[in-house]
C-alpha cells in the first residue's frame, strides 16, 4: 500500500500545521451549527445568502438536500483517496476538508429548514413569528468572529503570513458588518426609544473593539516579531467579549419572535430529518478527527482504516437521509389528503 505523503515533496511540516488547525476550526464550526438547527426545540423559517424562506418549499428543499448529500458523500471519498495516494499533498486533502465543512453546514440550514416547511402540511400547526433579529445569522457571525480571533491566538507569528492575515482581517470585516447590519435594522424596528439607543451603542462596541484589532494586525504585517503578535492577541479579547455581549442582548426573547407551534405528528417528522442530518454530521466531525490524527502519524494505518469506515457512514447516512425526506413526503401527503 502506498504511504501518503511518504515520499512527496510536498508533504512538510508546515504543511501538517495547517491540516490541524483547520480540522479543529471545521469541527467547531459543524458542532455549534448543528447545535443550534438539529439539537434545539426552537425549529423556525431560515433565511440565508443562499436560502430564501419566501421561496423555499419543502420539494424544492428535498432536491437540494439529496443533491447536497450526494456530493458530500463524493467529497468524503475523495478524501479517501488522497490519503491513499503517494502523490498527494495535505493541501489537497485541506482544500477538500473545507468543501466538506462548507457543504455540510449547508446542508444542515436546508435540512432545518425543511423541518419548518413541515409546519404548512398541518393546519393545527400554528407558525412561527419573526422577530426584529436574525438569531442564526448574528450568532454564526459571532462563531466565526471566535474562529478568526482563535487563528491569531493558536498561530505562532511566524506562522502568520501576509495572506493568512489578509483571510484574516477581510472576515473579521466581513462579520463585524454583518452584525452592525442587524444591529442597525433592530434599532429601526424597535420602538423604545432607550432599546434604539441600546443597538447603537452595541455596533459602536464592536466596531470600535475590531478597529483597534485591525490596525494592530496591520502594524503586525508591517513589523512581524513576537512583541507585535502579542498586541493583536490581546486586541482579540474585547473583540471576543464585545460580540457575546452583543448576541446575548440582541438574540433575547423579545427580539427573536416566536417559535412555531406544531403538532405531534409533524413533531415526529422534523425529528426524523434533523435527526438523519446529524447522522451525516457526526461522519464529517469523526472524519475531521481522523485525518487530524493522520497529520501527525501518517504512517497509521488505523486511521487511514478509520477514514475508510467514515467515507462508508457518510455514504449510509445519506441514503437514509434521503429515505426520510421520501417517507416524510408521502406522510405529510396522507395527513393532507385525509383532512
Amino acid at each position: 500500500m502506498v504511504c501518503f505523503g511518504r515520499t512527496h515533496p510536498g508533504m512538510t511540516t508546515s504543511h501538517i500545521r495547517e491540516v490541524v488547525p483547520l480540522c479543529n476550526q471545521a469541527e467547531t464550526k459543524v458542532q455549534v451549527v448543528a447545535e443550534m438547527l438539529l439539537l434545539t426545540n426552537d425549529i423556525r423559517p431560515l433565511a440565508t445568502d443562499n436560502l430564501s424562506t419566501d421561496s423555499t418549499s419543502y420539494s424544492e428543499c428535498q432536491g437540494d438536500i439529496i443533491t447536497g448529500a450526494e456530493h458530500l458523500s463524493k467529497l468524503a471519498m475523495q478524501v479517501n483517496k488522497l490519503v491513499h495516494s503517494v502523490t498527494s499533498s495535505w493541501q489537497d486533502v485541506c482544500k477538500v476538508l473545507n468543501e466538506i465543512c462548507i457543504f455540510v453546514i449547508h446542508l444542515m440550514e436546508i435540512c432545518s429548514h425543511a423541518a419548518y416547511t413541515l409546519t404548512y402540511t398541518d393546519k393545527d400547526c400554528i407558525l412561527a413569528v419573526a422577530g426584529i433579529v436574525n438569531k442564526y445569522k448574528m450568532s454564526r457571525a459571532k462563531v466565526e468572529l471566535e474562529l478568526s480571533c482563535a487563528k491569531i491566538r493558536q498561530s505562532a507569528w511566524d506562522e502568520l503570513t501576509p495572506e493568512r492575515l489578509l483571510n484574516i482581517c477581510e472576515d473579521i470585516s466581513t462579520y463585524v458588518k454583518l452584525l452592525s447590519e442587524c444591529c442597525k435594522t433592530a434599532s429601526e424596528r424597535v420602538r423604545d426609544p432607550s432599546l434604539q439607543d441600546q443597538f447603537k451603542l452595541c455596533i459602536k462596541s464592536i466596531t470600535s473593539c475590531a478597529a483597534t484589532l485591525l490596525s494592530s494586525i496591520k502594524a503586525f504585517k508591517n513589523r512581524p516579531s513576537e512583541t507585535y503578535h502579542y498586541r493583536c492577541v490581546n486586541f482579540c479579547e474585547p473583540l471576543v467579549a464585545s460580540a457575546n455581549s452583543v448576541i446575548n442582548f440582541a438574540t433575547e426573547q423579545e427580539f427573536t419572535g416566536q417559535a412555531a407551534m406544531v403538532t405531534a405528528s409533524v413533531k415526529e417528522m422534523q425529528r426524523w430529518i434533523l435527526g438523519a442530518c446529524m447522522n451525516i454530521v457526526s461522519s464529517c466531525i469523526q472524519l475531521f478527527k481522523t485525518v487530524k490524527q493522520l497529520a501527525y502519524d501518517i504512517t497509521n494505518e488505523r486511521c487511514r482504516n478509520r477514514i475508510v469506515q467514515c467515507t462508508d457512514s457518510i455514504a449510509h447516512a445519506s441514503q437514509q437521509l434521503t429515505d426520510v425526506l421520501l417517507q416524510c413526503q408521502t406522510k405529510s401527503s396522507h395527513q393532507a389528503s385525509a383532512r
